[in-house]
C-alpha cells in the first residue's frame, strides 16, 4: 500500500469520531464558559471531557500506528493481543471520563423535601 492510499484509510476509519470529537470540543468550552458560576461542577466536567478527548485522540494516533506498522510487516500489529489490550485501556480510560461527567451532573444536586 503506498503512503497517499494509508492516508486516506486513516481518514475514513476515523471520519466516525469527527461528531464525538466536537461534542468532546464543545463539552471543554462550556466547562469554561461556566466556570465563574459553577466552578467545582465545571471543574469535573472539564476533567471528564478533557479524558474523552485524549482517549479519543490516543484511539485514532494507535490506529494509525497499528496501519503503519502492519504495513511495515510487524508481527506486533497483527496480535490479537495487543488490539486486545488497546481495547481494554481505552474502554477503562472512557469509562473513567463518563463517571466524571456522571458526576459533574448528578454530583450536586440537593436533596428536595417531599411533603
Amino acid at each position: 500500500m503506498h503512503q497517499p492510499d494509508t492516508f486516506m484509510s486513516v481518514m475514513i476509519a476515523s471520519a466516525g469520531s469527527l461528531p464525538y470529537l466536537l461534542a468532546y470540543l464543545a463539552g471543554i468550552v462550556f466547562s469554561l464558559a461556566t466556570w465563574k458560576n459553577h466552578p467545582q461542577v465545571s471543574t469535573v466536567a472539564l476533567i471528564g471531557f478533557v479524558l474523552l478527548l485524549a482517549n479519543l485522540i490516543a484511539g485514532v494516533g494507535l490506529h494509525v500506528w497499528l496501519v503503519t506498522a502492519a504495513e511495515q510487516g510487524s508481527e506486533l500489529a497483527h496480535s490479537a493481543r495487543l488490539h486486545g489490550l488497546l481495547n481494554v485501556l481505552r474502554g477503562i480510560f472512557a469509562a473513567i471520563g463518563y463517571a466524571f461527567l456522571i458526576t459533574a451532573v448528578f454530583g450536586w444536586r440537593g436533596t428536595s423535601a417531599k411533603g
